[in-house]
Formats: structure tokens, sequence, C-alpha cells
């Protein structure tokens, strides 16, 4: 498992942090058990932190992924992506971003942890 997800109790704050090479599956499973956790805990807000890693999907998946997001969480849940500045894969995180609030999902890519949490608290 290429990720860890906690629950923030104080910002009632999911936080899923990917690490290493992520594939297609580790984004699905990912995303999976933190909807769980969003459910669970009837929390808002979910951090997805993708600095660390090295993200091995294709377009295709890159859309599909982006495409499902407002099956996975519903326009009422605000899900925050942080990617570093200098991510190769920056336009692609963007295509997914954009495919999920065409769709109507709440969800942001940000290369600044403060913007992205100013975001997802606001």
């Amino acid at each position: 498992m290429a990720y860890e997800i906690i629950y923030d109790e104080a910002r009632n704050l999911a936080v899923v942090r990917h690490l290493g090479n992520v594939d297609h599956k580790e984004l699905w499973d990912g995303r999976e058990e933190a909807m769980k956790l969003v459910r669970d805990k009837a929390t808002p807000r979910v951090m997805v932190d993708m600095r660390e890693i090295e993200l091995s999907t294709s377009i295709m998946e890159e859309f599909n992924f982006g495409r499902a997001q407002s099956n996975y969480s519903p326009g009422s849940v605000k899900v925050a992506v942080l990617i570093r500045k200098d991510d190769p894969k920056k336009k692609e995180h963007h295509l997914i971003e954009t495919v999920g609030q065409n769709r109507g999902a709440m969800l942001m890519v940000f290369d600044d942890q403060a913007e992205a949490e100013k975001w997802l608290l606001g």
C-alpha cells in the first residue's frame, strides 16, 4: 500500500498521504478508503498529499479517475490535492481536477499547503 489515511479530529479533516510509485489501483483504493472515512466521521473535507509520489498512470486512467470523482465525493465534500510545484505530471493533476469539477465534484489542485488548507477550511 503506497498511501496512509488519517483523521485530523481537530480540523474535522481526512488526510490521504500517497508515497512512492503510485499507480491507477492505488489511486482508486486510496480514494475508496478515504471516502469510507468521510462517511464514518461525517467530515466534509479531504486533503490528498501527493508531494512524495511518482505517478504512473495513463491519460485515460487519469480522465476516468476524475470522471468518477463526483460518485465518490458529493458536492458537499471538498477535496484538496496537494502536489509539488515542480511536479512533472502537473497537467495531469489539473486534468483530473477539471474533469471532476465538470461533473460536480468540489476538487482543487494546489502546490501550496497553506492555500489548500485555507480553501478546505474556509
